[in-house]
């Protein structure tokens, strides 16, 4: 279950220590949060606070021999006050990043040395095999990526599972039809991923979810784009409840985040200018990034 929001746009974390300050004036309930500088660097998810009070975020880091140039996947242990506890450098896999950490500690990124892989907590590091990019993992050790093909449009998307003992399966694709792939960049606990489809000879995309029934088929629901005239859209994240956040931008419109809902199939919501909207939790608050008027790019909530 998430809880945490999950920030990409600088190496800072969110923790929520004050669950709600009630203001009796107008009845305005605002949440206090922690602000933790991570330092230089990009701090991609998060997973939830275990028992200690401490929560594990990912991403990277410079690598100190060469700070210009790729950086090398980081773990960061922040507690719920805001003070980092520890952090971990892979410093043996060349240029990394670690891109996500589920609440057993299992996280998944990739390596130019060994491409996609997977650190399981008592076990180690393990490749995903083929993996070109990964993009999540659910907490019963579900990762979602894609894999490169040789047939168009050039990658197929797919799935791996790995277990608490370090044994991997899959990739197990994710097409939809000769040509067509679903791409997933996010999975829940339930198995419902969120991403895009891709079709051979297009260059627009659509948001997506999809899950394998239980014969092992692959039912994909078409999210479409947020706006007439959108060309590209992307489910980005997805909670426990089914809720997506993603956005959709057109060749002559700005790019929008929005949230789909199951309880409106057929409907997205707009939720303001923005180019990317990486995370949803399960109180369906949405993380976004956008430019204000000095055009800066800036987290949004």
């Amino acid at each position: 279950m998430k809880t945490l929001l999950k920030i990409s746009l600088a190496a800072f974390a969110f923790s929520v220590c004050v669950t709600a300050l009630v203001v009796r004036a107008g009845n305005i309930t605002p949440t206090l949060y922690a602000v933790t500088n991570l330092g230089p660097g990009s701090a991609f998810k998060a997973s939830n606070p275990d028992s200690s009070g401490t929560f594990l975020v990912v991403g990277s880091s410079p690598d100190p021999v060469n700070p210009n140039g790729p950086g090398l996947a980081t773990v960061w242990t922040v507690s719920i006050e805001g003070t980092v506890a520890d952090v971990f450098t892979y410093d043996t896999l060349g240029h990394s990043f670690a891109v996500d950490v589920n609440n057993g500690g299992m996280i998944v990124g990739f390596s130019s040395n060994i491409g996609g892989f997977v650190d399981i907590p008592g076990v180690g590091v393990a490749t995903l095999p083929n993996a070109i990019n990964v993009f999540g993992v659910n907490n019963n050790g579900v990762v979602v990526g894609y894999v490169q093909v040789a047939t168009a449009p050039g990658v197929n998307g797919a799935v791996w599972h790995v277990d608490s003992t370090g044994a991997v399966t899959g990739p197990v694709d994710t097409n939809i039809a000769p040509g067509v792939t679903f791409v997933p960049h996010d999975v829940n606990d339930d198995g419902t991923m969120a991403g895009f489809i891709l079709t051979a000879g297009s260059s627009n995309i659509s948001a997506a979810i999809a899950e394998f029934d239980r014969t092992g088929e692959l039912d994909v629901t078409n999210l479409g784009v947020l706006r007439a005239g959108d060309t590209d859209a992307t489910a980005w994240s997805i909670n426990s409840d089914g809720q997506v956040a993603g956005d959709s931008s057109g060749k002559t419109s700005s790019s929008s985040a929005f949230l789909w809902e199951p309880s409106k199939p057929n409907k997205l919501t707009a939720l303001g200018e923005a180019f990317f909207a990486p995370d949803i939790n399960d109180h369906a608050q949405v993380v976004t990034a956008s430019f204000n008027k000095a055009n800066v790019a800036v987290g949004v909530i």
